[in-house]
C-alpha cells in the first residue's frame, strides 16, 4: 500500500486536510493508504499546533521542509512509496504578495515546479491546490467562473497561483504525468491565520477594536466551510485515476456576500462585538470586486455537496477561537 504526500500540512487548510484523511469517518470509504507523510517549512503561516490531533496517530508523520528542495522530497516518495502528492504549499496573502512578491514567485512556481519533476521522476500522482483568484474579477451581473474562464490575474498572488496551474497542466502535456488542479472559494474555519479577514476581525473584536474593511466594504467573495473544501479534495484522490487527467475542479458555495455583510453575520454570533464594528480604509491596489465559480462539474463528477451551514461554519470559527 503506498503513501501520501502532503504538503503544507502545517498550514490552515493543509492541516484540516490530513486530520480530515486521518479521522474523518465520512465519504470516500474506499480511500486506503499506508501513510500520510506532512511536509511543511513552518513559515510563520504553518505551526505544528495545527497538526496536534494527529501526533498520535500511527499513519501519520511529521517532516520539515521545502518543497524547493527536490532531493528531499525525492528521499520521502523513495522511503515512504508515496504515490500521490496533493499540494498546499503556498504563499497565500494577497497584501503581503504586494510588497513580497520574490516569495510568492519562488514558492508558488518554484517550489510546484520542484515538485512537478519528482512526480515526473517517479510517476507520482499530483493534486495542485490552487484559487478562485486566478479569473479575475468578475462583473456585478456576470456568470460565475468556468473551468474554461480565462485567467486574468490581478496580484502577484494569483499569478504566482496560476502560473503553478498552467506547469502542472505543461506535465500533463508534455511528461503525461497524472495531476488535477482544484480551484476553491474562500476557505472559512479554525486555525486560519491572523493576518487574514475573519480572524483578524474576531481578534480585532477581542480587543474591543473595529476591524479595518478596505474600500467601500462591497467586495464580494464565495465562502465554504474549510471541512466541506477537504471532504471535495478527499473525494477527488478517491477517483484521481477515474477523472480525465489534467482536470480542473471547482469548490465554491451558495454563501455569496460582501464583505461588509459578512462582517454583519460573524456579528449577530458574537454580541461582544463593539460597537463600531468596523472602520473603512483606502482600497488596496488590485482590489478584485467579485469572484464566483461555477461547481456543477464537480458536484457531478465527484458527487460533492456543502454540508455544513454559514451558522455552522461561524460558531465552529467562535468555538475554537
Amino acid at each position: 500500500m503506498s503513501s501520501i504526500l502532503v504538503t503544507g500540512a502545517a498550514g490552515f487548510i493543509g492541516s484540516h486536510f490530513v486530520e480530515s484523511l486521518l479521522h474523518d469517518n465520512q465519504e470516500p470509504k474506499n480511500l486506503s493508504f499506508e501513510k500520510v507523510i506532512s511536509y511543511d517549512i513552518l513559515s510563520y503561516a504553518g505551526h505544528l499546533k495545527n497538526l496536534e490531533k494527529c501526533e498520535a496517530n500511527k499513519k501519520h508523520l511529521f517532516v520539515k521542509g521545502n518543497i524547493c528542495d527536490q532531493e528531499k522530497v525525492n528521499q520521502l516518495i523513495r522511503e515512504y512509496s508515496i504515490s500521490t502528492i496533493v499540494n498546499f504549499a503556498a504563499e497565500t496573502h494577497v497584501d503581503r504578495s504586494l510588497y513580497e512578491s520574490e516569495n510568492f514567485v519562488s514558492t508558488n512556481i518554484g517550489g510546484t515546479h520542484s515538485l512537478l519533476e519528482s512526480c515526473r521522476k517517479f510517476q507520482c500522482r499530483f493534486i495542485q491546490i490552487s484559487t478562485d483568484e486566478v479569473y479575475g474579477p468578475l462583473k456585478k451581473d456576470s456568470l460565475a467562473s468556468t473551468e474554461n474562464s480565462p485567467i486574468r490575474c490581478s496580484s502577484p498572488y494569483s499569478a504566482s497561483k496560476a502560473s503553478a496551474d498552467l506547469l502542472t497542466l505543461s506535465y500533463v502535456t508534455s511528461f503525461g504525468i497524472n495531476a488535477v488542479i482544484t480551484r476553491c472559494c474562500n476557505n472559512f474555519g479554525p486555525r486560519q491565520n491572523s493576518e487574514k479577514f475573519i480572524p483578524k476581525t474576531i481578534e480585532n473584536w477581542k480587543l474591543g477594536k473595529s476591524t479595518p474593511l478596505y474600500g467601500d466594504g462591497k467586495n464580494r467573495r464565495q465562502w465554504i466551510d474549510v471541512r466541506d473544501h477537504c471532504l471535495g479534495i478527499k473525494k477527488l484522490l478517491a477517483k484521481i485515476d477515474r477523472v480525465e487527467n489534467g482536470s480542473i475542479f471547482h469548490f465554491g458555495s451558495q454563501f455569496e456576500v460582501s464583505n461588509l455583510e459578512l462582517i454583519e453575520a460573524l456579528a449577530r454570533f458574537y454580541p461582544e462585538a463593539p460597537s463600531e464594528k468596523y472602520q473603512f480604509v483606502s482600497d488596496r491596489p488590485g482590489h478584485d470586486w467579485r469572484y464566483c465559480l461555477n461547481d456543477q462539474k464537480t458536484k457531478q463528477i465527484l458527487d460533492w455537496r456543502n454540508i455544513y451551514t454559514v451558522e455552522d461554519s461561524i460558531k465552529n470559527i467562535l468555538e475554537n477561537s
